[in-house]
């Protein structure tokens, strides 16, 4: 069950190419959103995430907490993000100490993966699943593990995206991430997912994906897979090759249990920014 305050919570989604800052309902409705450009420099990236808040806010004050989602490790003890492997700062941001300071409300910091596993197991395509593996296909890879609505404990967020998929003498060259991300599609084929129609391409698009997948699902046999992130917004264009590519590794392979169903986040773009708010909705409840 989620608890949440009667008041709109700000949440914070930060991309490689974009930063989201949203004002989200305790309904869970993003009322408005703003997108601005990711910064070069974790000082620009503050600056402009608070400049932003504040517009968002308006005359009603500081809100009663924020939320914030991000590509990269999470250092929840310290509120502090980085390194970013897609974004280039030089410098962790110290985003939780900064924004509280500012706001002087509860600062919740998320993984981006974590966030959008907890949007789709309470609001989305999870909703009725004990235990669900999500996906992001966006910039770069990233996947959460969510058990009962909340993520699996550990000391970090899992790390799907750094999965090696070939040997490479330049080890990051062979990952998962590399091979089958937006940034991966980009540079393989000059175009966005968006701009690609052709299923000849797409079959060969899908080919790390599936490989990803399949080895993201035999390591921890979720009961269905959400897939989230701007390449899966064009998920119906490339599902069919997909799902070719994985039937044909189950069947190489022989795993003991059948692959579990796959579909796209019904949150697909947004679910990063909805669980940041989930998180920071919470968070009301605790002070």
């Amino acid at each position: 069950m989620i608890r949440n305050s009667m008041r709109d919570v700000i949440s914070v989604d930060i991309g490689g190419t974009k930063i989201r800052v949203g004002r989200v309902s305790p309904h869970f409705a993003i009322r408005r959103f703003i997108d601005i450009p990711t910064p070069k420099s974790e000082r620009a990236a503050l600056e402009a995430i608070t400049q932003t808040i504040l517009e968002l806010a308006g005359n009603d004050g500081n809100p009663p907490a924020i939320g914030v989602a991000a590509p990269a490790r999470v250092d929840r003890s310290r509120g502090e993000v980085g390194p970013c492997t897609h974004i280039p700062w030089e410098r962790k941001l110290r985003v939780k100490a900064n924004l509280e300071k500012r706001f002087n409300c509860p600062v919740v910091l998320e993984h981006d993966a974590t966030a959008g596993g907890i949007t789709e197991a309470h609001l989305g395509n999870g909703k009725n699943v004990r235990y669900l593996l999500y996906i992001t296909i966006s910039t770069g890879i990233g996947s959460s593990l969510i058990l009962d609505g909340a993520p699996l404990p550990g000391p970090y967020n899992p790390q799907a995206g750094q999965m090696a998929l070939i040997p490479n003498p330049r080890p990051q060259f062979g990952s998962f991430e590399y091979l089958a991300s937006g940034r991966a599609i980009v540079r393989e084929y000059g175009k966005i997912a968006a701009q690609i129609s052709s299923q000849r391409t797409w079959e060969q698009i899908t080919r790390p994906i599936a490989q990803g997948i399949y080895n993201t699902i035999v390591t921890t046999n979720p009961e269905k897979v959400v897939l989230g992130g701007g390449v899966s917004v064009h998920f119906k264009r490339f599902k069919k090759p997909l799902m070719k590519h994985l039937t044909t590794l189950a069947e190489a392979y022989e795993p003991s249990f059948p692959l579990p169903p796959i579909t796209t986040a019904k949150y697909v773009e947004t679910a990063p920014l909805l669980g940041a708010a989930i998180l920071a909705h919470r968070a009301t409840t605790r002070h």
